[in-house]
């Protein structure tokens, strides 16, 4: 074969792969696009469902159906509401302690205690499994703060004898009760606070909390 018929042939393979190209990128299009506004929709939903949590009952517009949870343990319970709150201390603790992801500052405790006051039935008793399902909704929707993960070790060649650098360790800011100033409290700090103690540290108060004197009933609600 001539150079000139190699040179011809090179150049008809370029413009029916270019043909061919044009003609898939043709065909794509329309899924490209719909996929697109999909997406779109998707992130509409997500903003209309995230303001409606951050600001209002947590139910289905269809139906109204909440999805709030109640634990069936406390459904119908009623109790003081000084023991309640000692009661969901203690339940907010455990909460903490099983999930290390949730960064327990004012902003997160504000949103997640909000999240059952804001409901059309406030609900004052809550426990550990509705702050975790609580929290699992707000997480999904970017509104919990999340602990940043550890960043990974960088690699080192290897030495028979090493010293292994300790994990940075879990610390929880809250208000030094001596001096009123912020300070840092670390997991077995935290974890040998009484209820009374924890709630002056992070000053979990009755406005803070926000909750009323009535337990959750049938649908979250009983006077």
């Amino acid at each position: 074969m001539l150079e000139r018929d190699r040179i011809a042939l090179r150049k008809a393979q370029a413009e029916i792969a270019a043909q061919e190209a044009a003609e898939k990128e043709e065909q794509e299009r329309p899924i490209r696009e719909a996929v697109e506004n999909l997406n779109q929709i998707h992130r509409k939903i997500h903003a209309t469902i995230r303001e409606r949590i951050l600001t209002q009952p947590d139910e289905s517009i269809e139906d109204g159906i909440s999805h709030c949870w109640v634990d069936p343990a406390v459904d119908g319970l009623s109790m003081d509401w000084n023991l309640a709150m000692a009661q969901n201390t203690d339940q907010y603790k455990a909460f903490i302690a099983e999930n290390p992801w949730y960064s327990h500052d004012q902003e997160s405790m504000s949103q997640l205690f909000g999240y059952f006051a804001r409901q059309r039935h406030p609900i004052q008793i809550i426990t550990k499994a509705m702050f975790q399902k609580a929290a699992e909704r707000l997480r999904e929707y970017g509104i919990l703060t999340e602990r940043p993960a550890p960043e990974p070790e960088p690699e080192r060649p290897f030495v028979n004898l090493t010293v292994e650098r300790p994990p940075e360790p879990e610390v929880h800011e809250g208000w030094d009760l001596q001096t009123g100033e912020r300070r840092a409290y670390s997991a077995f700090e935290v974890s040998r606070m009484d209820s009374e103690t924890f709630r002056r540290v992070f000053r979990l108060t009755r406005a803070g909390m926000q909750l009323p004197d009535v337990g959750p009933g049938p649908m979250g609600y009983r006077p």
